[in-house]
């Protein structure tokens, strides 16, 4: 209790009561304090609560009071103190992510479920134990149970997934740098200019659900698939395609582009760390590079493609383009 000169002095009625259900975090929205709770209640499973003064008619004195108002029967928060305010609203853990906004209803809100794209993901998981993390300057939402960082860039509204080669236990932001915990004791820092996860090989992965072309009644013929990289010093990416014939990714080609530097002037195709490097190269075109794939995916309906690459040979996919010719109607298998 705020204001009041004597410590050992507690209002009248500076309490409240939401209902059974353990209160995992307290929030503020506006003039609005949110109270999550961790249970499905008839009641609620969310409240608010804000001041409201009471004056007394026969003394004139002035009361403050603190009521609280179910808010949400449905919605609450499961992971203890993990509420995040992402642009003002609230993003909290409840069988997967969820945003609060506020509506132009007085004392509604709005429930937005936001991991709709990574829900599967988070169904096999315990929502409880889940540590999350605002990195505001890059406008990355980080949810993470165990090993495995769900993260929601929430600028351009994209997914990412991450999986350490350590177990957090907090978080922690200091000035723009993002540092973590570890079960083994260790504090750690991420830093883009670092190629591995300490000493641990950073595996990238990009792999799109099967698409059927918008005609899944017709078979498919793709003979060729184009591809643009950005160009680094050295980029590699490996292309798979899986489709409904074959259940096995199969390797279409492995693209590379290395540009001409001091970095890469070494004719023996080795670094002096002893890693593999794409060897010479007299390319210094900047300027995001096509290549064109031949591959044999016929009498296919639908047809998938997964993009590797690893953190010695860093690479930024720009566009994957797949032209199709179209056959007859699809025949009964087996």
């Amino acid at each position: 209790m705020a204001g009041a000169s004597d410590p050992t002095f507690w209002p009248k009625f500076a309490e409240s009561d939401v209902g059974e259900y353990e209160i995992t975090d307290i929030c503020t929205q506006y003039t609005k304090q949110l109270i999550f709770t961790s249970g499905d209640s008839a009641e609620a499973s969310a409240w608010y609560s804000e001041e409201e003064d009471y004056t007394d008619a026969t003394t004139g004195a002035v009361t403050a009071l603190f009521p609280v108002y179910p808010m949400n029967t449905k919605v609450g928060n499961v992971a203890k103190g993990q509420v995040q305010i992402i642009w003002n609203n609230p993003l909290t853990i409840w069988k997967g992510i969820y945003e609060w906004k506020a509506t132009y209803v007085m004392n509604e809100k709005d429930v937005n479920w936001k991991s709709k794209r990574v829900q599967n993901d988070l169904d096999a998981v315990d929502l409880t134990t889940a540590l999350t993390v605002d990195w505001s300057d890059k406008g990355q939402y980080w949810l993470c149970v165990g090993k495995v960082v769900w993260v929601l860039n929430y600028r351009t509204d994209t997914w990412h997934i991450l999986e350490l080669a350590h177990t957090p236990t907090c978080f922690c932001l200091v000035d723009s740098d993002l540092y973590f915990g570890t079960t083994a004791g260790q504090i750690m820092m991420f830093d883009e200019t670092c190629s591995t996860y300490n000493g641990t090989e950073i595996v990238d992965s990009w792999e799109m659900g099967y698409f059927n072309f918008g005609v899944e009644w017709l078979q498919k013929f793709v003979q060729r698939l184009f591809v643009s990289i950005l160009p680094y010093t050295s980029t590699k990416i490996n292309l798979y395609i899986k489709t409904d014939r074959n259940a096995n990714y199969v390797l279409a080609k492995t693209v590379s582009y290395g540009l001409s530097s001091f970095e890469t002037w070494d004719f023996s195709g080795t670094d002096v760390t002893g890693y593999e490097t794409l060897g010479f190269s007299f390319e210094t075109n900047y300027s995001p590079q096509p290549f064109k794939i031949k591959i044999r995916a016929k009498k296919m309906d639908y047809l998938k493609v997964k993009v590797t690459s690893n953190s010695q040979f860093p690479a930024t996919l720009l566009s994957v383009t797949l032209p199709t010719r179209t056959g007859g109607e699809i025949k009964n298998k087996g």
